[in-house]
């Protein structure tokens, strides 16, 4: 089978992580770590925030209070790809009012209390001005979502324990499932390198 079908059927990924040659599980359990999370999209934030947190507090000491000795950055960032397999065209003319709320944080980052202003705002977005009908193409779309996520835990002095990156090219996975959105993306992502995180540290 070619390699690009094989590519799109079952995604070409990539991963690397690496852990600190100095420091053992035993080692990573006496730290308290908090969990910080950045994506761009502030609910994506709390659905990685709340998966990654289930997921790595199973292994190491996650803490949302309390003094703090570690970090856990979570980074995510991903995109949307797609290719037509059929379309068809209809006549239409429509506008679609999209209202967002977006958060900034205070130093960035999400975790379980960072939240800072909340800004509302409001699009109209008009498919046609002129009061006639639009041509609009619609169709069969084949789609994915590529992804990309770093994992670092890091001591406050500095100390870097262990870090994990994923570059996923989605598809569909063996199992049948194809990753179309990024909330599955990442999931599929920190499940994976939650593995990755476990079998690095088995003594």
């Amino acid at each position: 089978m070619p390699l690009l079908l094989i590519c799109i059927l079952t995604g070409c990924s990539t991963s690397s992580t690496k852990r600190s040659s100095s420091t053992t599980m035993p080692d990573v359990q006496k730290d308290a770590i908090q969990l910080k999370v950045r994506t761009g999209n502030p609910l994506l934030d709390r659905f990685v925030y709340e998966e990654a947190y289930a997921l790595f507090g199973e292994t190491i000491p996650l803490r949302e209070t309390g003094e703090i000795t570690a970090t856990m950055e979570v980074l995510f960032t991903g995109q949307e790809q797609g290719t037509f397999i059929g379309s068809t065209t209809v006549n239409a003319s429509s506008h679609t009012t999209v209202t967002a709320d977006s958060r900034s944080y205070i130093d960035g980052w999400y975790t379980s209390s960072a939240f800072g202003a909340t800004v509302h705002g409001t699009t109209v977005v008009k498919a046609d001005t002129s009061g006639q009908a639009q041509a609009v193409t619609t169709g069969g779309v084949l789609a994915w979502m590529n992804g990309n996520m770093l994992v670092v835990i890091k001591r406050n002095d500095g100390k870097r324990l262990w870090n994990g990156n994923y570059r996923y090219k989605g598809g569909w996975e063996m199992s049948g499932w194809t990753v179309k959105t990024p909330d599955e993306a990442a999931s599929l992502m920190l499940k994976r390198l939650h593995r990755k995180l476990k079998s690095d540290f088995r003594e």
